[in-house]
This record gives C-alpha cells, sequence and structure tokens, in this order.
C-alpha cells in the first residue's frame, strides 16, 4: 500500500477527475493501514485543473493579465467570429464547438494559420476564423484553456511560477507536443518529472451472451452483486456505449438487483 503514498514534495497530476479521485482514495487507504487517523491532503489533480491553477497563480503574483475565458465564454466568441465571417450556416453553434475543437488541435501540435490556409476550402474558411479569433484575444487581453500550456511553458521557463521537487504524471499517455514541451521545461528546471506506470494484473475476458439489452443489465447487476458479495471492498465498473438512453434501465436493475431491501418499506 506505500506505493501509492503521495510525499508532500509531490505534485500527482492524472489524465481525468475519475483517476485523480481512485489515487486520492488509494493515498487514503494507504495511509489509514498505517493506523493515522489525520494526514495531510496530497496534491493529486487533473491535469487541466493544474493548469488552471498554474495560471491563477500568475494572475495572483501579477506575472499574467490574461483573462481566460469560460467554456461558454469562448463558444459565444467563436459564434461571434464565425457569424461576422460572412459564411452561412445552418447551425452555427454546432460550427463554433468544431471551430474549438480544432483550434485546441492547433495550439497542441503547433499548427501554422498560413499552413492551413493554403488546404482545403473547409480549411481555408477555419484558418480565416481562428486568425480572427486569435486576434480577438490578443486584441482584449484574453486566453482559452487551450492556451493554458504555453502560457504556463513560458512561465515556467522564465522562472516565473513555483514547482513542486517532484512532478508525478499518471495516465497521460502519448501527450501532444505542447505538453511534452511544458514536461520538458519543468525538468529543466531542475524539478523530478515521473511517469506513474499502471499495475500490470493480467485481465480476464469472458464473453456472456444475453437475450436483449434489458437482460445484459440483470446479468452485469447480478455479477456486480456476486463480486461485492466475495470481495466486499472490491471497486467496480460497469461501461455502457449508450448510458444517455440506457440509464434509466441500469438504475433501476442495480438498485434493485444491489440494494433489494430499499423497496421493503415505501409508503
Amino acid at each position: 500500500s506505500e506505493s501509492y503514498l503521495v510525499d508532500p514534495a509531490v505534485t500527482l497530476v492524472t489524465v481525468n477527475k475519475r483517476l485523480a479521485a481512485e489515487l486520492r482514495a488509494r493515498h487514503d487507504a494507504a495511509q489509514a493501514a498505517q493506523g493515522l487517523n489525520a494526514w495531510p491532503s496530497p496534491d493529486i489533480l487533473p491535469w487541466n485543473a493544474w493548469l488552471q491553477r498554474a495560471y491563477a497563480q500568475l494572475v495572483d503574483r501579477g506575472d499574467c493579465t490574461l483573462d481566460l475565458l469560460s467554456r461558454h465564454q469562448e463558444l459565444a466568441l467563436w459564434e461571434s467570429v464565425i457569424g461576422e465571417s460572412q459564411t452561412t450556416l445552418l447551425r452555427p453553434a454546432a460550427a463554433a464547438a468544431l471551430a474549438s475543437e480544432a483550434f485546441g488541435l492547433c495550439c497542441a501540435w503547433s499548427l501554422d494559420h498560413a499552413t492551413l490556409g493554403a488546404g482545403h476550402i473547409d480549411t481555408r474558411i477555419f484558418a480565416r476564423w481562428a486568425q480572427s479569433f486569435e486576434d480577438r484575444l490578443s486584441g482584449r487581453d484574453l486566453i482559452v484553456h487551450a492556451q493554458l500550456a504555453d502560457e504556463v511553458r513560458r512561465a515556467i521557463e522564465d522562472a516565473r511560477l513555483p514547482l513542486p521537487e517532484t512532478l508525478r504524471v499518471a495516465g497521460i499517455d502519448n501527450p501532444p507536443p505542447n505538453v511534452n514541451r511544458l514536461l520538458a521545461a519543468i525538468s529543466d528546471r531542475g524539478v523530478t518529472v515521473e511517469r506513474l506506470e499502471p499495475g500490470q494484473d493480467r485481465a480476464r475476458c469472458h464473453r456472456v451472451t444475453a437475450r436483449d439489452a434489458e437482460h445484459e443489465v440483470h446479468l452485469a447487476a447480478r455479477w456486480a452483486a456476486h463480486t461485492l458479495a466475495e470481495r466486499p471492498a472490491a471497486r467496480l465498473a460497469i461501461v455502457s456505449s449508450a448510458l444517455g438512453a440506457e440509464r434509466e434501465t441500469i438504475t433501476r436493475v442495480l438498485t434493485q438487483t444491489l440494494t433489494p431491501n430499499r423497496y421493503l418499506y415505501r409508503g
């Protein structure tokens, strides 16, 4: 269990919130296993949250005067740019979301708008949008989430940001170039950058045939109940490719199977 302990001098960044919560729970369990009743909260957070914290530190220190747009504000700005581009679109909101995603890829891979402007007609249109979007950001001292990695990297290169002794990275596989450059800048500042490798437990796969979609949910619920009966401390996941459409059925079946007594005292 000691392998899950996070030293106060270590910052652990993860690919998403779910993994951050899982590693925090394992850290807490390891502390409790040592007989402790209280311990310092470990510095474990998702990569995007770490970038936003670094940005906030720069703002607090007076080293950054750029205002970070929220997701809704960014999409509204994209819609404004697209609306003024004299491009006729049936769904400007959908185009704004796609443009935002494409702009994020451009930032991650350092793609030049001039190069994009020499491509397909759709690419040339996006290149004009992106240039107008960037002009508005720079003209109003704004920044969007896709630009945070480069902004934080420049601050680290200029020694304008405090860093931990060790930065541990978990679940960020095959990161894009802007993330690699940021990690390299952190390492160049003398910080130990470690990659937390996943466990090597070999999974065992079984194929089970169900009569229909609801029967499949019942089988999954029975598997979960059987597993928890044998190992009450187990952490299980049931994955559905159509969770939105099946959520009500899944919730009902899991509740009936895992907490049947809940229905004995209604009314």
